[in-house]
């Protein structure tokens, strides 16, 4: 493939792709994140169920709001014991990097130095160790060594650079752009692609538009998993845990409140699951590092193969991480009607229920994960596809969009962004897993230039 290829490639994704937005199926499919899901089996999973773990993980679909990005299956699911963490050093750095749109990380570090302040002073801190026992609780050492498995599993396999090689169809033999065309061009009309392929000589109002094949690549993510099969007290127990790392650098009254709300919501849970049990996932993000350097690195490699694959360029950045549990059930609703479910059945819902329900959380808690949504109607009420598969809670609040784009007029170069025009609140949540028609309805003032198919967001 020639050098001038791959740039006019995404040059033309970017044309078609902004051309779409006027249709909204087009746009939906354009604003999708692509992600690769890996498991890492935990050392502490019960021998007796960690063979219906691993199939139901490898036989669960990927949530149908993300392309599926997966490489090699063989390396989907790992044993956290065939992972050598050869360099801890590495890991911690890039695991401690400053986690984007991580709020919990700004509220512990503000614990720490309160609870530092505080014993300076003379100030009791901490929980009442005789009314909580938190003296007694040990680390979890297999807890704090799991995300650095994760991250050597990422970079032994060079998953970075399988992410990239996917993009640009390396195990083809020939660099080319056929996936990011496909995506990027998804519900174009054939008007709108004849267009953009027939552009050898573009005035400089549509070269504006060359980002859209680099913005998809740019929301590439991998996440990884681990699971574990939990009763009621090992739930109530990791709900004490959690709650007990933060309590512990609080003043005696502010954390002995964070114990007892903990142990609350520990009780409930435990209450909730009776004899049953849960499935607790914890979810590592990592996104793919891609910027124009890393593009030109690319290109001028002029579609050769060997010098792409003597690159080191590729990289994952750490994110964050999620964890959540939900219970085994027996019974499944069918209609009207419950079905029961074998143990292997009730396990293998509860585990995509788990990845569903974390994926969401991580877009909730983390601005760079969180994917752009069309409004469906705008009048008489504003309407949106997404409800309760998506998380979507009563009085969650949403951004509209406006798309910004700003050209360089001596480099040619353009940058999209995406400005707040507004700020929608959830009226009625859409119950979307037992009606895939049903929507979401949001109040709110409608700012001006805002049509049918703009776009929302997420925000806190």
């Amino acid at each position: 493939m020639k050098k001038l290829s791959i740039a006019v490639a995404l040059l033309m994704c970017g044309v078609v792709a902004t051309s779409a937005q006027t249709k909204l199926a087009g746009m939906e499919q354009y604003r999708r994140s692509s992600l690769n899901l890996i498991m890492v089996e935990d050392p502490r999973i019960d021998t007796a169920v960690v063979d219906i773990v691993r199939r139901a993980f490898l036989a669960a679909p990927i949530p149908d709001k993300y392309n599926d990005h997966g490489v090699d299956a063989s390396l989907r699911y790992v044993k956290a014991s065939d992972v050598v963490v050869d360099n801890y050093a590495e890991s911690k750095m890039v695991l401690n990097l400053k986690k984007k749109g991580d709020a919990d990380k700004g509220a512990k570090t503000g614990a720490a130095v309160t609870g530092l302040l505080g014993a300076l002073a003379g100030v009791e801190m901490g929980p009442s160790n005789q009314k909580y026992n938190i003296q007694k609780m040990t680390v979890d050492t297999t807890k704090r060594w799991m995300p650095h498995v994760a991250y050597h599993h990422l970079k032994k396999h060079d998953m970075a650079k399988k992410a990239i090689d996917k993009w640009f169809g390396v195990e083809s033999g020939n660099i080319n752009i056929d996936l990011v065309r496909e995506r990027a061009f998804f519900n174009a009309t054939d008007q709108e692609i004849k267009a953009a392929t027939e552009s050898g000589d573009r005035p400089a109002e549509d070269a504006i538009m060359d980002n859209g094949g680099h913005e998809i690549i740019s929301n590439t993510f991998v996440a990884i998993s681990t699971t574990r099969l939990l009763n009621a007290q090992q739930m109530a127990d990791e709900i004490i845990y959690k709650a007990a790392l933060v309590a512990n650098f609080l003043p005696r009254n502010e954390a002995d409140l964070t114990m007892s709300t903990a142990e609350l919501a520990a009780a409930a849970t435990a209450a909730g699951m009776g004899d049953g049990n849960a499935v607790y996932t914890t979810t590592y993000l990592f996104r793919l590092v891609w910027n124009e350097e890393i593009f030109n690195k690319i290109n001028a490699v002029s579609g050769d193969v060997a010098k792409y694959n003597a690159l080191d360029c590729f990289h994952l950045e750490y994110v964050g991480d999620e964890s959540t549990h939900v219970n085994v059930r027996a019974k499944d609703k069918s209609g009207e009607e419950k079905v029961k479910l074998t143990y292997e059945e009730a396990v293998a819902k509860a585990m995509v229920e788990a990845q569903r329900v974390v994926l969401a959380k991580l877009e909730k808690k983390y601005e760079v994960f969180r994917t752009k949504t069309p409004l469906t109607e705008i009048d008489p009420v504003m309407k949106a596809n997404i409800g309760t598969k998506e998380c979507v809670e009563e009085k969650d609040k949403y951004e509209i969009l406006q798309k910004i784009v700003k050209l360089d007029k001596k480099s040619g170069k353009q940058t999209v962004s995406y400005k707040r025009a507004g700020v929608i609140t959830v009226d009625k949540v859409g119950d979307n897993l037992t009606d895939p028609s049903a929507q979401t309805t949001f109040t709110g003032k409608l700012p001006k230039g805002v049509f049918k198919g703009s776009l929302i967001r997420f925000t806190k």
